[in-house]
């Protein structure tokens, strides 16, 4: 899987897009947000196997909070993304849908705080 930052170019801009992937990373992806769920820790995205740094991405650390407070950078192309156990377990739930997904269909992670995060095979939407 390759994760890379889209700042501008659409509508939907500025975005974080998960691309590329494969069951068996979306399964590490999965394993990663339950340990995070179960352990109240962070997990640097990039840390993961199979998970791989694309443009505009220097770093990738994935939070859990009391609250939703969304993605933000916090030095140049590098983001925090810190989300309540609730909104994790949509995440994974949505991760789990996508895996029987088609080549051309995509799924927003998280569309409604300001950095959006896309889940899309080819990286379109």
């Amino acid at each position: 899987m390759i994760i890379d930052y889209l700042e501008s170019g659409s509508d939907d801009c500025p975005l974080i897009r998960l691309k590329h992937g494969s069951h068996e990373d979306y399964n590490i992806l999965i394993g990663a947000i339950k340990i995070l769920i179960d352990n109240g820790k962070k997990v640097n995205l990039f840390s993961l196997e199979g998970i791989n740094k694309g443009d505009n991405m220097n770093e990738l650390i994935l939070m859990i909070d009391e609250a939703d407070s969304g993605t933000s950078e916090f030095s140049l192309h590098s983001f925090v993304c810190q989300f309540s156990k609730e909104h994790l377990l949509q995440i994974i739930e949505k991760i789990e849908n996508y895996k029987t997904a088609k080549e051309n269909e995509y799924n927003w992670l998280n569309d409604e705080l300001n950095i959006s995060i896309l889940l899309s095979y080819t990286g379109k939407w």
